[in-house]
């Protein structure tokens, strides 16, 4: 088998803000939804994805409160809500042969 020449590929680098002791899940997905790679990170951490191929990307990220590494639905009989999540606001589109550096802005 053979593969495409590393021209061909680039790498993502996803900082996530700085945050007090927040952890996240954070998830590459490609146009489909479907999860590429998840991620378990605390805030103010970059993230690098090296070899992404000329394609559209997403992002997801998941507030992992109780740092069980999962998203958890929460219990209506406990009033407990869902773990927060937020999908990247703008389509991520890779180009052959460019770095792209992305910092997350977390609205209030």
């Amino acid at each position: 088998f053979s593969t495409q020449s590393f021209d061909n590929y680039s790498p993502l680098s996803l900082k996530l803000p700085a945050t007090k002791n927040q952890n996240f899940i954070l998830q590459l997905l490609n146009e489909k939804d479907n999860i590429l790679q998840e991620d378990y990170l605390t805030g103010g951490t970059t993230t690098l994805y090296e070899h992404l191929e000329a394609k559209k990307y997403k992002a997801k990220l998941i507030f992992d409160n109780n740092n069980d590494r999962k998203w958890n639905t929460g219990n209506y009989s406990n009033s407990q809500q869902p773990e927060k999540v937020i999908l990247y606001p703008e389509i991520i589109e890779m180009k052959k042969g460019f770095d792209l550096e992305l910092e997350w802005k977390l609205s209030k």
